[in-house]
């Protein structure tokens, strides 16, 4: 049996010298190896950090646990992990897996998260090259960050999702004895909006013409121009509320805002279908406008 190690997990420090003075603490307690995560949040990058560590030390073994597959081009890692392992004189121990931390993910696909957080490390997306090769062959927990889908049935879903939102207010602006609030009507206009697209003829006729030219390709992609449909919801919605502007792009704005404000109580074992239809029908529309 081989003797049992134990290792110290270590993902930054203050500066560079206390943080080789941290290894090399560790390297005097006895411990095999220093380990440092591969995540966006905050911590060191992993290949500098164990760098460094094997820099300052002389028998303190270094590892990241662990980098992850789908962000790290394997040959420009290999030859990363090949050249530390040289100069720290074969002390490097490799793993690497398929990642798990869905906030890896959304800093780069999700654009709430991304807005947020890819600033604040110093990373401008506007002077990055992002190579996404062959997107179909994703995993499923990056795909679906980057799919938008839209069936008929969102316009029933986002309705029950606007009903349940309201009837919640309802009941708590009633328990508190208060007036109606702003939010309360924002959300009624919404509900004359969604019903007005899940009923209009000239919506489900736009969709079965999509479906018909998809069965035409035999389930091959169908270009479909975003300014069409558009145009298609935006007549839905027009002449619904006397308050929204006759502008149809800046209607379309002031629906998603309204969208967006819905706060629904989601099942966490749901599927992704089953969940927020107001804030799917949002974003295609957000996507669709820019």
């Amino acid at each position: 049996m081989h003797p049992f190690r134990f290792g110290v997990q270590f993902s930054k420090s203050t500066s560079g010298d206390t943080y080789r003075e941290s290894v090399r603490k560790i390297e005097d307690l006895g411990y095999s190896t220093v380990f440092c995560p591969d995540h966006f949040d905050d911590q060191w990058a992993p290949t500098v950090a164990l760098t460094v560590a094997a820099e300052a030390t002389s028998t303190l073994r270094v590892a990241a646990l662990v980098y992850d597959v789908d962000y790290r081009h394997p040959v420009t890692l290999a030859k990363e992990i090949a050249t530390l392992d040289v100069v720290s004189n074969g002390r490097v121990e490799f793993g690497i897996g398929a990642g798990w931390m869905n906030d890896d993910y959304n800093h780069v696909f999700v654009e709430s998260v991304r807005d947020a957080s890819l600033p604040v490390m110093g990373i401008d997306l506007e002077n990055t090259i992002l190579i996404v090769d062959e997107a179909h062959n994703l995993p499923d927990r990056i795909r679906s960050g980057l799919e938008r889908r839209i069936t008929e049935r969102v316009f029933q879903r986002a309705l029950s999702d606007v009903e349940e939102y309201k009837e919640s207010m309802q009941k708590r602006e009633a328990d508190l004895e208060m007036p109606e609030s702003n939010q309360l009507r924002e959300a009624k206009s919404l509900e004359k909006q969604i019903r007005a697209l899940r009923d209009d003829s000239g919506l489900r006729k736009w969709f079965e013409e999509k479906k018909d030219e998809n069965k035409e390709t035999k389930g091959d992609d169908v270009r479909v121009v975003t300014q069409d449909f558009l145009d298609v919801v935006s007549m839905a919605i027009g002449g619904i509320l006397e308050e929204d502007p006759e502008d149809d792009i800046s209607r379309l704005r002031m629906m998603i805002a309204r969208l967006l404000s819905v706060v629904i109580e989601e099942d966490e074992d749901s599927d992704e279908d089953e969940q927020n239809d107001c804030t799917r029908l949002a974003e295609i529309l957000e996507i669709c406008i820019r």
